[in-house]
């Protein structure tokens, strides 16, 4: 994904005092989990100096706000910092071009909330008239748009569990559109924990074959389709021609030749109980 940049010649590098800078919180799309990992960023920069300085806005009275970089000011007021150098807008921007900025940033940066990316979506979807031209602003596709927009259907409850870390918002989606009942939904969450990628993604198969199957029922059917009855392979170059003269010599299917294969070396090889 390109990030959205306002152009170099835009801005100037300044040196101001930190309590000039005012969060623009209209502006700024972050608005949870601000302070988390905070020390760990005030270290950093503490052992390695600022490498890019927030970018403002300034106003009337003098003041800066702040469009982005959020975390880092709270982490040089931390190390008690009384100026700091930033980047100055020389032109102002409205607020839907400020949106944007600060949403470009934290896509690109730590992971933001997706409570946050869905509402600061959701703004900049009416200011531009439709999800396309929002998508194009910022530099992403629809689809990728939609699905950060798409995060606003899920219940708190599964929300809950994503900001836990039981559950990847990702998931919390899906859960949200096929089990309509929230307290099934979170009991899935929970069973899928900590699986492995493909064993979860079993269980979805599974709970998508019926979703009106009880949680022991998903399980069962997930445990089932582990064992797999169609697999396909990619033989080296002399191994398929040598498949290929068997099947003509026999005059049987590749195929059946290679199902016999295994079955026989399964066998002789004691794994069939």
């Amino acid at each position: 994904m390109a990030k959205v940049m306002l152009r170099t010649e835009e801005k100037e590098y300044r040196t101001v005092p930190v309590d000039s800078i005012e969060v623009w919180d209209e502006a700024n799309v972050r608005h949870t989990e601000i302070t988390k990992g905070i020390d760990e960023l005030a270290d950093s920069i503490r052992q390695i100096g600022l490498l890019q300085p927030p970018l403002v806005q300034q106003v009337e009275t003098g003041k800066y706000k702040l469009i982005e970089g959020q975390r880092r000011l709270l982490a040089v007021k931390q190390l008690g910092w009384k100026k700091i150098q930033v980047l100055i807008l020389k032109e102002p921007i409205d607020l839907a071009r400020a949106k944007v900025a600060s949403l470009s940033e934290n896509l690109h940066r730590k992971a933001v909330n997706p409570d946050d990316v869905a509402s600061a979506c959701e703004y900049l979807s009416k200011h531009f008239g439709s999800d396309k031209e929002a998508a194009k602003v910022l530099g992403i596709s629809i689809p990728t748009f939609k699905k950060y927009l798409a995060y606003r259907i899920v219940p708190e409850e599964l929300k809950e569990l994503v900001r836990k870390g039981i559950t990847s918002p990702s998931d919390a989606k899906r859960l949200s559109r096929i089990v309509p009942d929230v307290s099934k939904a979170i009991k899935f969450a929970k069973l899928i924990h900590g699986l492995p990628k493909l064993t979860r993604e079993r269980h979805f198969a599974a709970l998508l074959e019926d979703p009106t199957s009880t949680l022991d029922e998903i399980k069962a059917r997930a445990a089932r389709s582990q064992y797999r009855t169609v697999v396909k392979i990619h033989l080296p170059e002399t191994y398929a021609y040598a498949l290929y003269r068997a099947s003509k010599t026999l005059e049987e299917e590749p195929e059946s030749i290679a199902q016999r294969a295994v079955m026989d070396w399964l066998d002789s090889s004691g794994y069939v109980k």
